[in-house]
């Protein structure tokens, strides 16, 4: 079944390379648990607070590799590891955002001195309610 399978990918590859559209969405469904299993090994070595889910990491990677130009696909061996390729080199998906960041915040470092000294000064942008 597997060898079936293999042939039957590697047939769709060749005829997706050689224009028909029709083929991709055949071929899709014959890899797209081969792709998450890929991806989620993938996610198990990246750093723990990446901020990318499994299926966002092989939706990302697909579109790219749907968007590639002028690849004359070999076999399914060839084409999943250009979809490895392609998610190692996905720029900063990956990489944890620091939670300030996200709300477009800024953080300065304080002394305790400095701190205690700036608690007790009023802040021209607080609301005092009386």
């Amino acid at each position: 079944m597997i060898r079936k399978s293999g042939q039957e990918v590697t047939s769709l590859l060749r005829e997706w390379s050689g224009g028909n559209r029709a083929a991709l969405d055949k071929l899709i469904p014959l890899v797209h648990d081969e792709l998450h299993r890929l991806a989620h090994q993938y996610m198990l070595q990246e750093n723990k607070g990446h901020i990318l889910q499994t299926t966002a990491l092989v939706n990302e990677a697909y579109l790219r590799l749907v968007s590639a130009k002028e690849i004359e696909w070999k076999d399914r061996a060839h084409f999943f590891r250009h979809f490895c390729h392609i998610m190692r080199h996905m720029p900063g998906r990956l990489r944890p955002v620091p939670r300030y960041q996200k709300r477009s915040g800024r953080i300065r470092k304080l002394s305790l001195n400095e701190a205690l000294l700036r608690s007790t000064e009023l802040d021209p942008d607080f609301i005092k309610d009386r």
